[in-house]
């Protein structure tokens, strides 16, 4: 999937297990967290602590959340969207992930 200016946003990771030391730095991951073998939330943690970067680039899903999962994302203010989404609810999200500052910036005139 692509952002609009054509920056690639997503990048399938097969079952959340490749070494983070071998991922290179990404503008935005989306990650279930509900996974075999690791779930979403270790994905994350082992992540952000190879690369500090990425800690406001993750954006969670779940179709089945746990209220403890919830409030953790909430308490660590991670977005997370509830499945099934929307594709205008997953642009919004992302938009916000890969322009977290975007109200700063001043309006593009193109």
């Amino acid at each position: 999937m692509f952002h609009p200016t054509g920056k690639t946003c997503l990048r399938k990771r097969k079952h959340g297990t490749r070494e983070c030391g071998l991922v290179p730095f990404h503008d935005g991951i989306v990650t279930d967290i509900q996974m075999p073998g690791m779930d979403g939330l270790e994905f994350y943690r082992r992540a952000v602590e190879y690369d500090g970067r990425l800690k406001k680039r993750f954006l969670f899903c779940a179709g089945d959340m746990t209220p403890a999962n919830e409030n953790h994302l909430r308490e660590h203010n991670l977005p997370f969207l509830h499945k099934p989404f929307g594709l205008g609810q997953f642009q919004d999200a992302m938009d916000g992930i890969l322009s977290p500052d975007k109200k700063e910036r001043p309006e593009s005139s193109d």
